[in-house]
């Protein structure tokens, strides 16, 4: 009994990477705290924002504690796989239900990349969500990625590319539809992804391009024997983590995507100069999406995925204007947008947090209906049109399991007066 129980909660509770250790862990996480601090400078508004933050969580307690006891209870969730050397590549799988009653089943594969100003994403902010896709049939992967200061944006980008690529070697033990893959980010997490795709893109037309240059078949590219030709062309191979041609979308929710723009509004939550500028190494506009898709060819534009993006109209941490610029810069390229939704009165985080915990959950009623659309199996009814960039989402063509812990109207409230983002 022992012995179950110690391996009960070393594969259920246990965050540290069995092969860095407690002492490893500790050491690490001091290290990276006191370099933060260093960067963040004498307390000021960071500070008082960090409290509010304590204080918000502490309100929402009632909500939010009912199903992280369940993520950590749940045998549906893998937690800690590694993906990577970092202590930060890991990441977590939520199952579906009938995952082991029918694992010949091909499920939809969402890769959710959490937000967290760069500087504190953790893949565990993404449960309530995580929860909601794994009730509804949708195979839920959430990475981490290095923090700043361990990593710089490029860093953060590189991070996610190599947990997409582990999905996708992955994917068969998953149960996972290779042909139904979302890329979802919030947030910082929606800058990074939203980076990802447009550096594949990138690669992927260069690669086509000297494919073309060695006459080779472009279906060769995943033979394996590339490997024997010349150093140049194996290591172009090599760079690419994943094809953005394996992605059947990109969605981001509030996302920054003008880095230049953003900066601003950055400074007035408490966040120093010089720890952005270090941030984007320097060149804010290579870091910016909706600066860098203007200046792709039309080729590697073609490789891009569909984009779906959400932005709540009343958010004053990222204004929803980086949204809308993302999406005509997008439009502008020849890129394939496929809806746009901005929900009126809505903050940074009332579609990710407080509206789940009032009881109504738009955001996830679009998010499952989008997928539903791809996926036959997930809807009640085949979805009679597609998506356009104007259009409001109809949640009839699906009827999602929804179910979060409720609290009162007027806790909601305090919460979000408390709430820094």
């Amino acid at each position: 009994l022992v012995k179950m129980s110690r391996k009960f909660f070393k594969t259920r509770f246990n965050p540290i990477r069995p092969d860095v250790g407690f002492y490893q862990t500790f050491r690490l996480l001091s290290s990276a705290s006191a370099e933060l601090l260093w960067w963040l400078g004498a307390p000021g508004k960071w500070a008082a924002n960090f409290v509010f933050l304590l204080l918000f969580v502490i309100v929402m307690l009632p909500a939010l504690v009912p199903a992280f006891l369940r993520y950590l209870w749940s045998a549906g969730v893998r937690k800690n796989l590694m993906y990577g050397s970092s202590i930060r590549h890991q990441l977590d799988v939520y199952l579906p239900p009938d995952h082991k009653r029918d694992p010949s089943r091909r499920r939809p594969v969402v890769i959710f990349i959490s937000g967290g100003a760069w500087i504190i994403g953790y893949k565990t902010w993404a449960f309530l969500m995580g929860m909601v896709f794994q009730d509804n049939g949708i195979v839920f992967v959430a990475p981490d990625y290095r923090n700043f200061p361990q990593g710089r944006i490029p860093d953060m980008v590189k991070d996610v590319s190599a947990a997409i690529r582990w999905t996708f070697e992955n994917m068969a033990e998953l149960g996972g539809d290779p042909s139904n893959v979302t890329l979802m980010g919030q947030s910082a997490g929606a800058h990074l992804a939203a980076l990802c795709i447009i550096d594949a893109a990138e690669k992927e037309a260069a690669l086509e391009k000297l494919c073309a240059s060695q006459g080779m078949p472009e279906q060769m590219q995943v033979e394996g024997w590339w490997r024997t030709m010349e150093p140049g062309f194996a290591s172009s191979l090599e760079r690419m983590a994943f094809s953005c041609r394996q992605l059947t979308r990109f969605v981001g929710i509030s996302g920054p995507y003008n880095i230049l723009k953003l900066i601003p509004f950055m400074q007035a939550r408490g966040l120093p100069k010089n720890v952005l500028n270090a941030l984007v190494a320097g060149d804010p506009l290579k870091q910016s999406p909706a600066c860098r898709v203007l200046e792709l060819s039309p080729h590697a534009v073609s490789f891009l995925p569909k984009v779906s993006l959400f932005h709540g109209t009343a958010d004053a941490t990222v204004p929803h204007a980086q949204t809308v610029e993302f999406a005509m810069a997008l439009e502008r390229a020849g890129g394939r947008v496929e809806t746009v939704k901005l929900y009126e009165g809505k903050s940074h985080t009332d579609p990710i947090l407080e509206d789940p915990c009032r009881g109504s959950d738009p955001l996830m009623h679009d998010l499952l209906s989008l997928i539903a659309a791809q996926d036959s199996s997930l809807s009640s009814s085949p979805s009679s049109s597609s998506l356009s960039s104007s259009s409001s989402l109809s949640s009839s063509s699906v009827c999602p399991s929804i179910q979060h812990r409720r609290l009162h109207p007027h806790v909601i409230a305090v919460a979000r007066w408390l709430n820094p983002f």
